[in-house]
């Protein structure tokens, strides 16, 4: 069938003589008439729809793809497979299947999973092995102690006992980057004691050293802090920046 047209070359074709709407789809609802529908096939599995704030839906319950030539959104010159004219927002991380070998798409790749990984803050966080004690002012980086003790040794062993991941909780055994706390980050994780968990009561190693055959460690039960003898045990909890 032909509209405008005397040859047509599918089962419907339009052809407008002049730049003008060409076709419109009037929905069931107010006096606007929003809510209209383009499906295809026999069932709601893809399909356009327009609602009444003037939003259009794309819906494919499968995939969506855009085939062919550049997209742009905002833009109606495109010079790549995508081009946005604006701020883009992704919640998740971008990544390529391989790693890029230009040196400029690393970078930027490096730099988008960067703006897009989560802000944390002081708490329980699992999928960084542990309690975040300390977290900075955009919320990507900080110290995260561990949520058990790595065992108790004096203070030569106790920098082998955090880097073994048999000596770790069940989210801490996923990362290889663990050490003792220096005096200041001690004193911060002790802080958090309570909410950590834990803790025996006892004195704790830091890596900070006091002297040729001391080291700085603190006690969790009353916050003192002290030189000790290195050979001598005390109790080993590990940090690790993210």
């Amino acid at each position: 069938m032909g509209i405008g047209i005397t040859n047509p070359t599918h089962k419907l074709s339009i052809q407008s003589l002049a730049d003008i709407n060409l076709l419109r789809l009037i929905g069931p609802y107010s006096e606007f008439g929003y809510g209209s529908r383009l499906n295809f096939g026999d069932g709601d599995y893809v399909y356009f729809e327009e609602d009444e704030d003037d939003n259009l839906t794309i819906y494919g319950s499968t995939r969506t793809a855009i085939m062919g030539g550049d997209v742009g959104i905002g833009t109606t010159t495109p010079g790549a497979k995508l081009e946005v004219a604006g701020d883009v927002r992704v919640n998740g991380t971008i990544s390529n299947v391989t790693d890029p070998v230009d040196a400029q798409d690393a970078a930027t790749k490096a730099y988008v999973d960067l703006i897009t990984s989560p802000a944390y803050t002081i708490g329980l966080w699992p999928e960084l092995g542990g309690y975040v004690v300390w977290v900075s002012a955009d919320g990507r980086h900080g110290l995260v102690a561990e949520t058990e003790d790595q065992g108790s040794s004096n203070w030569y062993a106790a920098h082998n006992i955090v880097s073994n991941p048999g000596n770790h909780s069940v989210d801490g055994e996923n990362f290889r980057n663990w050490r003792l706390p220096t005096k200041y980050e001690l004193s911060e994780m002790l802080l958090e004691q309570n909410n950590i968990g834990g803790f025996s009561g006892g004195d704790y190693w830091s890596s900070t050293e006091y002297s040729n055959d001391l080291s700085w460690e603190q006690n969790s039960g009353n916050g003192d802090q002290y030189g000790n003898y290195k050979t001598d045990p005390s109790d080993v909890r590990a940090v690790r920046d993210f």
